[in-house]
């Protein structure tokens, strides 16, 4: 920046002479010094509260809320890392000597980004944390073309719009698995590895379909080099992820999260995972059939990538060249780029919008009456039934572990203690029968999770119908219910839920919902839950304030005597042992409707909307947590297939045509209804609807809606006290507004 520039914002200050008084020109002068620190470039130490160690520790802990805290050992827990220490494709890591410059572009990168230095907002902490993952990304990206861009001298100085076009068709074809050429890579140096020579490029155009008498030869050569592992789950043979990114120096965990395409590349050298309708099943798939939404490998194969990869890489650099003016040397001069361009580009290359998959209505309500049937009938007495049975063995095991004898463990009480404990009627009635606390890895035959779990096994497909409760008759994101306080229950009939809000957080702080109504059956779910972790802690003698503060504190299902928050991957395991235990029929491919929470959500929502039309759109906010009208309209209209879309809005209009027609009575929150009415009697050559058949003029209103004529636009207005009402506009799609 220039330095008169830098000096004229130092003493930009209010005039004397303007008729204010102190505190109006103290806030003025508040806001302007405020202007200017954002415009200039930042001088100040790289020091803030929100990083726990070290500015060059190789893997930085972050503050990231309530959740992070010290625990016994002085360590901390809860944190947001990131890992800088990752090897790039060329064999380096992003932490040696040769890399300091991108890395320390990176590290003051994500300080400033994550201070608001860029837009003057601070992000919040997963947004942050995605801006970092993406920046270590574009590190290997352009370590791969290190001749062009001499990232280990200038970082991202010298990105270009030819390369960002290149990146983003890329990343619109595969994601990152395509950017940064992972299959390929791979093929590459098997073929390296059998034939001591690099693989033809005609080959690499399609590393999906290997010719047979190449595949054999490498398959050979894999199997001497020890590069298949056994999974725990399946008992089946496959090639170790680590072993295949140490090929192409990749982080093993970005070798997890490429696309399905490079796992059906290389499910060519796994014959004991070829699938009888050729499903790309998962190695280690741990439920008794594959998921709703595995792919055949043909698919995974032949579609683009989605749009987040283009997306959150557009996002990333849009808010790194909004730090130019603090880090010029290392970032490209935005006004030499254009960036909405390239991110057009990966888009086009993308595949459509694909919108989360709706549960089948029949799916949706076996999966919400029996997870009612658990939590009604069981879930009460499995809690209790459990209390007893860790009270017990928590004694047992305190009295083998203190004995000088240790030939026997205290598990192998397990079965005695279950024999004193009497199990409930209700318990009897269903069938189950415990035998054991937990069972091992091995995968069980078909049937057998609906019929005879563990203990610990029910306890997980109880959980599992807590959640299903709780998703489908609140509709919420994953975290917002993986968080929930254990005091999250309010009210003692009717019943309120409180819970934080996902997508409006602040740094590391959320708003909370204020409370949302719920049903008495969803309370007694919640309740079991808070009494199961309030039982808990106690005969584990739990220190961990946080954990206490929880309403899912769950034991660990593979183990006994340690309890944990579980993640949204861990409640999904509890949603997969209920679904198996439902035990619904799976489909022509083979597969199982694992349900999730955000499928939850958008069921609850669309058949909300599907029912009540227009006239719930606001609950249907106020329940979701939308502070925006237009914000749940845009969601159900993206989600809801366009065809039954467009009927319920031209239904909507008929409804609202009929009303007025006998009242003639148009409301402020109506606008356009009028012109709509006129519209119709224009085409009839009448002057009122009743002199036509009812049929005839609402199949004119459909075909109107359904060819675009007009079109529905929700809206919200807000009074003096800040109270929101509800609108819904006709709106013609042709010239001005008017119909």
């Amino acid at each position: 920046m220039d330095k008169n520039l830098s000096s004229s914002l130092d003493n930009i200050m209010p005039e004397n002479n303007l008729s204010l008084n102190k505190a109006d020109r103290d806030e003025i002068f508040k806001r302007i010094a405020s202007c200017a620190k954002m415009m200039k470039p930042f001088e100040g130490n790289y020091q803030a509260a929100w990083l726990l160690n070290d500015w060059n520790s190789p893997v930085w802990n972050t503050y990231s809320g309530k959740k992070t805290r010290l625990v016994k050992n002085m360590t901390w827990t809860g944190t947001v890392d990131i890992n800088w220490d990752q090897i790039l494709p060329n064999g380096s890591h992003l932490t040696d000597t040769d890399n300091r410059v991108m890395l320390e572009s990176c590290r003051r990168a994500a300080f400033l980004y994550r201070e608001g230095m860029g837009d003057g907002t601070p992000p919040a902490v997963s947004t942050w944390k995605v801006f970092c993952c993406n920046l270590i990304l574009l590190c290997s990206w352009i370590s791969l073309r290190n001749d062009r861009y001499l990232g280990n001298k200038y970082a991202f100085a010298l990105l270009d719009q030819d390369g960002m076009r290149q990146l983003f068709t890329a990343l619109g074809q595969d994601g990152w698995t395509k950017a940064l050429l992972m299959a390929e890579r791979i093929i590459d140096s098997i073929h390296q590895g059998v034939f001591g020579s690099k693989c033809p490029p005609e080959i690499l155009e399609n590393p999906g379909k290997l010719p047979a008498n190449m595949l054999i030869e490498m398959v050979r050569w894999l199997q001497s080099q020890k590069a298949y592992t056994v999974s725990n789950a399946t008992g089946k043979k496959m090639l170790s992820r680590v072993f295949i990114a140490g090929l192409i120096s990749l982080p093993p965990k970005k070798l997890a999260g490429a696309s399905s395409s490079l796992n059906a590349v290389l499910r060519q050298f796994e014959p004991d995972l070829h699938h009888p309708q050729k499903l790309l099943i998962a190695g280690g798939q741990t439920t008794e059939y594959p998921s709703h939404k595995t792919l055949t490998i043909d698919m995974a194969l032949n579609q683009p990538a989605s749009h987040s990869s283009t997306n959150h890489l557009y996002c990333t650099l849009k808010s790194l060249f909004t730090l130019y003016r603090h880090l010029p040397d290392v970032i490209p001069d935005p006004s030499t780029l254009n960036l909405v361009e390239a991110r057009k580009i990966g888009l086009n290359h993308g595949k459509t919008f694909t919108p989360t998959p709706f549960i089948p209505i029949d799916t949706g309500l076996r999966y919400l009456n029996e997870s009612l049937r658990w939590i009604h009938r069981y879930g009460d007495e499995l809690v209790d039934y459990y209390l007893t049975f860790a009270e017990k063995l928590t004694e047992v095991k305190k009295i083998k572990e203190s004995a000088e004898d240790k030939s026997s463990s205290y598990l192998d009480s397990v079965y005695e203690i279950i024999q004193q404990i009497q199990m409930s009627h209700n318990l009897k009635k269903s069938g189950i029968t415990f035998t054991n606390l937990l069972w091992g890895g091995k995968k069980k035959p078909s049937g057998f999770l609906s019929t005879v779990p563990t203990i610990h096994h029910a306890l997980k497909i109880w959980a599992g119908a807590v959640i299903v409760v709780i998703g489908m008759t609140k509709p919420s994101r994953e975290t917002e219910i993986a968080q929930l306080p254990r005091n999250c229950l309010l009210g003692t009939g009717p019943y309120w839920i409180e819970s934080d809000l996902a997508k409006r957080t602040v740094r590391e702080y959320r708003a909370g919902t204020g409370g949302k109504p719920i049903p008495t059956i969803t309370a007694k779910a919640i309740s079991q839950m808070q009494r199961l972790g309030d039982g808990l802690v106690k005969i584990f003698n739990e220190l961990d304030e946080y954990k206490k503060s929880r309403l899912f504190y769950l034991p660990r299902f593979d183990t006994f005597g340690h309890c944990t928050i579980p993640r949204t991957q861990e409640l999904d395991y509890c949603l997969d042992a209920f679904c198996d235990h439902v035990n619904l029929q799976p489909d022509n491919y083979g597969r199982r409707w694992y349900i999730r929470i955000h499928e939850m959500r958008k069921w609850f929502l669309l058949l909300l909307f599907w029912s009540g039309r227009f006239d719930v759109l606001d609950a249907a906010r106020e329940i979701a947590g939308h502070t925006d009208i237009q914000h749940l309209y845009a969601y159900i209209e993206r989600e809801f297939p366009g065809v039954e879309f467009t009927k319920l809005e031209g239904e909507y209009a008929a409804d609202r045509l009929r009303h007025y027609d006998k009242s003639r009575a148009q409301g402020v929150e109506e606008i356009g209804l009028n012109e709509l009415y006129e519209k119709v009697l224009k085409h009839f050559s009448v002057d009122q609807l009743e002199l036509i058949s009812e049929r005839s003029w609402e199949t004119y209103v459909q075909t109107l809606r359904e060819s675009g004529e007009f079109v529905l636009e929700p809206y919200s207005i807000t009074d003096n006290q800040g109270r929101q009402k509800i609108c819904v506009a006709f709106r013609s799609t042709y010239i001005g507004n008017k119909l």
